[in-house]
């Protein structure tokens, strides 16, 4: 009976001194051993770094940058090169018909056609022109330019072109370059000409894509870097 209880509290006393050396033996949580205050100077030796380790950006700096981003992305437009031949054919038909219905007497007739071949060449020579250069549409009110540089990005048979919002016309632009040619032109014909429907022909060909725009602007944020800095094992952090 007394050999049991011998080995019992045996036992227990290995127990007792396995988990005392377990303790001591595994690892303790890091913890700082050096006493400091925020904004008073520091009153240690040299603090060296004993292993490389990232410096991290605070949240305040990470979103003020998401936010730079955000304000500083540049809008994706599309270059669409079908607007100018459905208008091409609008304009031969609409100034052939125009110019047929006119009562022109035999004296002017051969004055006349002479003047509408070549008013209508140069009608569509304007058209041709401001659609290579592009009409482009508005942003919508949610997104902006920068000012300072335009910048845009167009996509124009599969390639993406940085280029600026203001190297295209609006639509007013558009309108008054088609009926001053119209008024300057038509002082020179025989007969009175009526005016035409010129916003019949402007038509965005440069149109904002929201779809790419926000793809981008995902593409900018994953990019963006939650580190700061490296430091390297041996470099002094503090002095």
């Amino acid at each position: 009976m007394q050999r049991k209880r011998l080995n019992f509290f045996y036992k227990i006393l290995m127990f007792t001194v396995a988990a005392l050396i377990t303790v001591f033996i595994l690892p303790h949580s890091n913890k700082f051993k050096y006493e400091f205050q925020k904004g008073e100077p520091w009153k240690h030796k040299s603090l060296i770094a004993e292993f490389d380790f990232p410096v991290y950006k605070s949240d305040e700096t990470i979103k003020a940058e998401k936010d730079s981003i955000l304000k500083l992305a540049k809008p994706y437009y599309i270059f669409n090169l079908t607007v100018y031949k459905s208008i091409d054919n609008e304009v031969d038909n609409d100034i052939k018909g125009l110019f047929s219905e006119l009562t022109v007497s035999e004296k002017n007739r051969k004055e006349f056609t002479a003047f509408t071949d070549s008013f209508i060449n140069g009608f569509k020579q304007k058209i041709k022109s401001i659609y290579e250069k592009g009409i482009i549409q508005p942003l919508p009110e949610n997104y902006t330019v920068n000012s300072d540089n335009n910048e845009i990005y167009v996509l124009k048979n599969n390639v993406a072109e940085l280029t600026k919002y203001s190297d295209f016309y609006s639509s007013k632009q558009s309108y008054n370059i088609l009926y001053n040619y119209f008024k300057d032109y038509t002082k020179k014909s025989p007969v009175i000409v009526s005016e035409i429907n010129f916003s019949k022909y402007i038509k965005f060909n440069v149109i904002f894509n929201s779809e790419l725009t926000e793809k981008s602007k995902e593409r900018l944020i994953n990019d963006l870097s939650p580190v700061r800095g490296m430091i390297q094992a041996g470099q002094r952090i503090i002095y």
